[in-house]
C-alpha cells in the first residue's frame, strides 16, 4: 500500500512540474493582433495598397513584422504575433503606400504615410484589435524614396 501511494504522489509531482515547465515565462507570450480597415482613394475602396506593421521607423535593416495589399474594395487585414516584451515597448507603426492620386499613369512613383499604433485597440475573440475604419489615401501624398517614405503622423 505505501509503495503505491508514494508511486501516486511521485505521478503528482512530476505532472505538476512538467505543467510549469511547458508553460513560457511571461516575457515570451505572444500577442494576437489583428488589424483591420478600409483604404479609400477619393472615396473610392483602392486596390493594391502596401500596408505593412514596422517595430520602429522602416529601414533596409528594419524588415516589417507582417505585410499585405488591400484588396479591389479596399479592405486589408493584418494578423501577427508579438512578444509581450516588445508590446511593452509600443513603437509600431503602420506604414501605408500607395499610388492614389498619381497624375502620371506611367510612372512608378508611391506615395506613403505612417500610423503609430497606440492604446485604441480593444480584445476581441482574444485578440487585440485595431479597426481602422477607412484610410482616406488621396490625403496622405508623402513621396516614397525606394522602399522608404518620408512618413508623417
Amino acid at each position: 500500500m505505501s509503495k503505491d501511494l508514494l508511486f501516486i504522489v511521485f505521478l503528482i509531482v512530476s505532472f505538476v512540474e512538467q505543467l510549469t515547465l511547458a508553460r513560457p515565462p511571461s516575457s515570451d507570450v505572444q500577442v494576437p493582433y489583428l488589424i483591420i480597415g478600409n483604404t479609400t482613394c477619393n472615396n473610392k475602396g483602392y486596390l493594391g495598397a502596401t500596408v505593412a506593421l514596422y517595430d520602429g521607423d522602416p529601414s533596409m535593416l528594419n524588415l516589417p513584422i507582417v505585410s499585405t495589399t488591400s484588396t479591389s474594395n479596399g479592405s486589408f487585414c493584418l494578423q501577427t504575433k508579438i512578444p509581450h516584451s516588445e508590446q511593452k515597448k509600443g513603437n509600431f507603426k503602420l506604414i501605408f503606400q500607395h499610388s492614389c492620386g498619381q497624375t502620371n499613369a506611367y510612372s512608378s512613383d508611391k506615395f506613403g504615410f505612417s500610423i503609430l499604433l497606440k492604446n485604441n485597440s480593444k480584445m476581441s475573440g482574444g485578440k487585440l484589435l485595431y479597426n481602422l475604419t477607412n484610410i482616406e489615401l488621396s490625403q496622405h501624398k508623402y513621396r516614397c524614396i525606394s522602399t522608404e517614405c518620408m512618413m508623417r503622423q
